[in-house]
């Protein structure tokens, strides 16, 4: 069952406004994956970083600095306080990403780049905001998986940041999706 919990629309990273068709729309969603058909996840299990690079590691269970998100007994992407990222196969490029994000921080943030150029930040103080607008549980070692849909436009990289240990998270999905007025209200 999906729980559209709020359409959230941020602003371009620019600093721009948020218009009506502002991307991205970020929704939270049960479980630890993604329920978008036919996407392409990332589970880790493999223990390999295929298309990643930077500060990231796979990890498995809590260990000094990473803590494991709620529920996941798999291994999971952390990163380090610096920068990791995830680039597109050559000519690729998508409108959706999902992730399971575990012990969720504000100053975790997902940095999306199409040809080089930044087009939207989505950052752990944005998600942790739409858990407590609607009361879904109380932020600290709160894991949830987080749907980001782009409508006008489509990513080829992603940044993962930190300043501070860690940005954690599981079962990244990446794909091309329609997503419609109605399934955005």
């Amino acid at each position: 069952m999906r729980m559209n919990v709020l359409s959230l629309l941020l602003a371009a990273a620019s600093g721009g406004s948020a218009a009506a068709h502002a991307d991205p729309l970020v929704e939270l969603s049960e479980g630890m994956t993604t329920r978008v058909a036919g996407a392409r996840v990332e589970t880790f299990d493999d223990r390999k970083l295929a298309r990643y690079s930077g500060a990231g590691r796979i990890v498995t269970g809590s260990v000094p600095g990473s803590t494991q998100p709620n529920g996941d007994k798999t291994p999971y992407y952390s990163v380090k306080p610096t920068a990791a990222a995830f680039i597109a196969e050559p000519g690729v490029s998508y409108n959706y990403y999902g992730l399971y994000w575990g012990s969720i921080d504000e100053y975790n943030e997902l940095r999306f780049f199409r040809d080089g150029r930044l087009i939207a930040t989505v950052t752990g103080r944005d998600v942790l905001r739409l858990i407590a607008e609607r009361q879904l549980a109380t932020p600290g070692t709160l894991s949830t998986y987080v749907n980001i849909h782009f409508r006008a436009t489509t990513y080829t990289r992603i940044e993962f940041r930190t300043s501070l240990p860690a940005f954690e998270s599981d079962n990244h999905a990446f794909s091309n999706v329609v997503v419609s007025e109605a399934d955005a209200m």
